[in-house]
């Protein structure tokens, strides 16, 4: 379906910056699966001029969406380490602010893969956890201790319950949703008065995004609508959230990792990682602001 930006309610400034390149074989689970090593796959990307929102148009139907990623393959096991790393520094900031270690709160991660944000929410002492996830493979994955709390399907208020917990979690998910608008809204529905939610996703207006254009992995076939610190504010200002708060995010990820992620081509790439995951080299940890956003926002108490 065609698309307009979500935050102005019209393309009348929509500035096109990328034509398609997927053919319809693209549409498959092996696509569709979780840091899938970048192969510059996109629909037609357009800009909004008046507040800077990047999305893609027209939309895959929510109901192929929803069909491909519960059939994609977790894929990303072997960096677990490193992205519960980076994400648990900003989930402590929500055990702080919520006092876990002194009052039973419950927790949700949205999009929780294997549940292993499941496990570090209860290492930073939220009492019960539970997870959204729409992939079988995933959740087949999941350690015992955690398993029973992740609930199958695309999220809504309705899988997990409204008013149920007191912090949410979606890390690198929104990108992939086709109404965030509603979504946002869901979000608000399943928080108690006074929860938090902290959102970690691409920023689109980054140095880095800026500088790679076209071959910038954020431009991709999975991402339907890519933010900058300001429209992910104007989206939770509308939604009715409070005390929005948005930062950059260090991801501290080994140099193997990283080169995953840099555009190049494949037949070079592929070698090239194989080596750096053997190689004590590759194991390097370096910590960089490489074009991801945080934010963190309240839902109003009554």
């Amino acid at each position: 379906m065609q698309n307009i930006c979500i935050l102005c309610g019209t393309n009348n400034y929509a500035q096109k910056l990328y034509e398609s390149n997927v053919r319809d074989e693209d549409l498959n689970e092996r696509v569709f699966s979780a840091r899938r090593l970048p192969d510059r796959l996109h629909g037609t990307i357009l800009r909004c001029k008046k507040c800077g929102l990047v999305y893609a148009s027209p939309l895959i139907d929510t109901a192929t969406l929803a069909d491909l990623y519960k059939t994609s393959a977790y894929t990303y096991s072997g960096e677990e380490t490193y992205i519960k790393k980076t994400y648990a520094r900003y989930l402590a900031r929500l055990a702080n602010e919520l006092n876990v270690r002194k009052t039973p709160r419950t927790y949700l991660d949205i999009g929780c893969g294997n549940g292993f944000m499941l496990e570090a929410a209860k290492e930073l002492g939220f009492q019960e956890v539970l997870g959204a996830e729409p992939s079988s493979h995933a959740i087949a994955q999941a350690a015992d201790s955690v398993r029973g709390g992740i609930a199958q399907g695309m999220f809504s208020a309705e899988l997990i319950g409204e008013n149920r917990v007191d912090a949410l979690t979606c890390f690198q998910t929104v990108d992939h949703i086709t109404d965030p608008v509603a979504f946002v809204a869901e979000c608000l529905r399943v928080l108690k008065p006074g929860g938090l939610a902290l959102f970690i996703n691409h920023n689109i207006g980054s140095f880095t995004a800026r500088i790679l254009g076209e071959r910038c992995p954020m431009i991709d076939i999975e991402h339907t609508y890519l933010h900058t610190p300001q429209t992910m504010k104007i989206l939770f200002e509308k939604e009715g959230f409070s005390d929005i708060r948005t930062f950059a995010v260090r991801n501290d990820y080994p140099i193997h990792y990283w080169a995953h992620l840099f555009p190049g081509p494949k037949k070079i790439k592929e070698p090239l990682i194989s080596f750096l995951k053997k190689n004590v080299v590759g194991k390097i940890v370096i910590p960089l602001y490489a074009g991801n956003l945080g934010l963190i926002a309240q839902k109003p108490n009554l």
